[in-house]
């Protein structure tokens, strides 16, 4: 069995962290390196030291930087839409109604005068409509069932 391979960041691949971690373990063995020689109070060691230290602190923030809490996805709001106004059926006033009795049986018919004078201002359909004389005057008359079928209704 062969045994994965793994890619190591090289050159710009090499993140940030990557980077200062290097440093910092370069740096630890420059230090171990100039501390293992013969005790120098020179300036120049005092400098490097410090430096050390400086590099040591950036990879430890740097580190501590990808450990912080991940922020929580930001929620999507929907747009608020207004609620749709359902319009009701119309409905013919019932005081307009009259019996028909046609080929196809009895039904209701509505007098177009009638219902005008009641407040009902719909665009019926043409082809409900049947001319009528009513009280000796000419006038369109309705028919209910015909006018269901266009979703107008009478009330009862």
């Amino acid at each position: 069995m062969v045994a994965p391979r793994t890619c190591r960041p090289t050159g710009a691949m090499m993140t940030l962290k990557n980077r200062l971690s290097s440093a910092a373990i370069a740096a630890a063995l420059i230090a171990v390196t100039v501390t293992a020689g013969p005790a120098r109070a020179d300036k120049k060691a005092d400098k490097l030291a410090l430096i050390l230290l400086g590099i040591g602190a950036i990879a430890m923030i740097a580190n501590d930087g990808n450990h912080a809490e991940a922020k929580p996805a930001p929620v999507k709001v929907k747009p608020h839409h207004p609620p749709v106004q359902v319009q009701p059926h119309p409905t013919l006033p019932g005081v307009c109604a009259m019996p028909l009795t046609g080929l196809s049986g009895e039904t209701r018919g509505f007098g177009e005068a009638c219902m005008l004078r009641n407040g009902v201002n719909l665009h019926l359909p043409d082809r409900c409509a049947y001319r009528a004389h009513i009280g000796g005057r000419a006038d369109r008359v309705f028919a209910e069932n015909c006018l269901a079928g266009a979703g107008i209704y009478a009330q009862r």
